[in-house]
């Protein structure tokens, strides 16, 4: 398990090629085998709307990050990709102290040379109710350098 939220890291000035806004999310990577991904995410109050329902741009960000990282090889730190087409279907809301946690899987339904595409599922725990559905497809290749 990968723990991607360290004060240290998301603070860093020279640190462009770590994936920062994972980190300040808080997003938690889990083992999973190749060509998928599984990230969960503590549900916080900073993720949610002022109804206490976990805000929509925060389950697709999840989903966004689960796709392309099911798409990483396994041992490759930060991937050199990026999202080309994303679609959501919100199945229903998740209302912070109902749901602890988001988790979130990824499957990679193709593979080409410079593309994947990813189908993306995100549960509300403890309950693992569907929350919502997705699929990504994402570039390889892509530079991590902002300056290239």
């Amino acid at each position: 398990m990968v723990v991607e939220r360290q004060e240290s890291e998301i603070h860093s000035e020279n640190n462009w090629a770590k994936p920062n806004f994972g980190a300040i999310l808080g997003f938690i990577h889990e083992e999973a085998p190749n060509e998928r991904a599984m990230v969960r995410l503590d549900v916080q109050s900073e993720h949610c709307n002022l109804r206490g329902m976990v805000h929509g741009g925060v389950l697709m960000s999840l989903m966004d990050a689960t796709g392309l990282w099911a798409g990483v090889p396994k041992g490759e730190a930060v991937p050199s990709a990026a999202t080309v087409s994303l679609n959501c279907s919100f199945l229903r809301g998740a209302k912070r102290g109902e749901t602890t946690s988001l988790r979130a899987e990824a499957l990679v339904t193709k593979r080409g040379r410079a593309l994947h595409f990813a189908s993306v599922s995100v549960y509300g725990m403890p309950q693992n109710t569907l929350l919502a559905t997705g699929q990504g497809i994402y570039s390889w290749g892509a530079t991590s350098n902002p300056s290239a």
